[in-house]
């Protein structure tokens, strides 16, 4: 009952997300506007991945709530960044392997903080 409540959020979470890029024309928005789905994307990443792992495998993910949650960030964090440079025409792929390569850094760091 209790992941029936989360899956349903995030089906809200996502629908609304899809009904906002469908209905929103984006040359017609200020530049605040033109990040919300950014923002959007990034918790609605952030809420999937976290229902995925205590779905998945609940008892094996070891170590603090802070350490899961900063891991999960950072790996809902490079889909959104990689969007965000491919908007403005910046993103190549030696700077999506470079983001790549950082995220994994950054997630093997994380998961070794003694905190």
């Amino acid at each position: 009952m209790k992941n029936l409540k989360k899956i349903s959020i995030l089906l809200l979470l996502w629908g609304g997300l899809i009904v906002f890029l469908v209905a929103t024309n984006p040359n017609k928005l200020s530049i605040g506007w033109l990040l919300l789905p950014f923002v959007w994307l990034f918790i609605a990443l952030f809420f999937t991945i976290l229902l995925l792992t205590r779905l998945v495998r609940p008892s094996s993910i070891a170590g603090s709530r802070r350490k899961r949650y900063s891991a999960i960030a950072i790996v809902a964090a490079l889909p959104c960044v990689m969007l965000l440079l491919d908007s403005v025409d910046q993103l190549t792929p030696k700077d999506g392997l470079l983001l790549v390569g950082i995220g994994i850094g950054a997630v093997f760091y994380v998961s070794r903080l003694k905190t």
